[in-house]
């Protein structure tokens, strides 16, 4: 069994068809592609995979009262940070005073800044870099 090459039924129509109408085909093959082209240049977003930006209409409820509510599907609650202020300070937490070397609980100095500086030093005038 001897196997022939098939022949490309795409040379046999090429040789059969004029040169003008070969010419034409082109013609319209390259302005097909240049239509193309242009189209997706001219868009202005992105193509995503099957990702879609389309908003899910709110829901209505029917408040009984003759008013319609509109709830959001999905509630931005305004979540503040939580800061939980220390706990009591222990006599072996007591900080030192850097100016007069006391020893000392806490101070606005040290709750705000993290500086070790008493509130006495910090309210009289000997300082004048820690002055509020």
């Amino acid at each position: 069994m001897d196997t022939e090459p098939v022949p490309d039924p795409q040379l046999d129509e090429d040789k059969k068809l004029p040169a003008a109408v070969r010419a034409r085909i082109e013609r319209n093959r390259q302005r097909a592609l240049m239509l193309r082209q242009a189209r997706l240049a001219s868009r202005p977003y992105p193509t995503g995979e099957g990702i879609s930006a389309v908003k899910a209409p709110s829901k209505t409820i029917d408040s009984g009262g003759g008013f319609f509510i509109e709830e959001e599907e999905t509630k931005e609650k305004n979540v503040e940070a939580i800061v939980h202020k220390p706990g009591p300070v222990l006599e072996f937490d007591y900080l030192i005073c850097e100016e007069c070397g006391k020893d000392f609980m806490d101070s606005y100095l040290s709750n705000h800044f993290d500086l070790a500086v008493c509130d006495g030093c910090s309210s009289s005038g000997r300082i004048q870099g820690h002055r509020l």
